[in-house]
């Protein structure tokens, strides 16, 4: 409102005196309703902004949202490669346990074996080892009947060899006499 009509029309005399005063409101009113159009101008503004930022807001929300799906997507796949696997350790668990029940009694088969192959051993060790002094003994009876045998002969040919070496002996004697007298000089007279 015009601050120059108002007064005027405060003077006017048809008007009541109650009718004077609220134009005196308005008046004074003035001012503050221009700032309160004012603030209510940069109250829409900020209204404005405040919306755009909303918008903002609900677009990044939006891309979140989307975000937020692709990762439950990722999540869900994750989860089910996770049930893969996990049924994969388990299956594995279960082929470990029974290789190992396996591997436990294939090395009882085999400590058993090793313990038959132990006394085998020990038993074919002792009947070897009584053959060797079975054999030791043989041998040495047998050696010992060899020497006897031997040494009896070497006394035959010991007793034979003297008594050819006597007769050698004698015959020798016998040959030098009989070439000392070949060949002795012959007595002169």
């Amino acid at each position: 409102m015009d601050g120059s009509r108002s007064s005027s029309l405060r003077n006017e005399p048809n008007l009541t005196h109650g009718e004077q005063r609220i134009l005196a409101l308005l008046e004074a009113w003035g001012p503050r309703l221009e700032r309160l159009e004012q603030g209510q101008q940069r109250l829409e503004q900020r209204m404005e902004r405040v919306e755009q930022r909303l918008e903002r807001v609900e677009q990044r929300l939006d891309a979140l949202e989307q975000r937020m799906e692709r990762v439950e997507q990722r999540l869900d796949l994750v989860e089910h490669r996770l049930q893969d696997l996990e049924e994969k350790v388990s299956a594995q668990g279960r082929e470990l346990r029974m290789l190992t029940s396996q591997v436990e009694i294939e090395a009882a088969a085999s400590k058993q074996r090793d313990r038959q192959f132990n006394l085998e051993l020990l038993r074919y060790r002792d009947e070897e080892h009584l053959r060797l002094n079975q054999l030791r003994d043989s041998w040495f009876k047998e050696l010992q009947f060899l020497r006897a045998s031997v040494t009896e002969r070497l006394d035959q040919h010991n007793t034979r060899l003297e008594m050819l070496e006597q007769a050698v002996q004698r015959l020798g004697d016998q040959l030098a006499q009989a070439f000392q007298r070949q060949w002795a000089p012959l007595p002169t007279a």
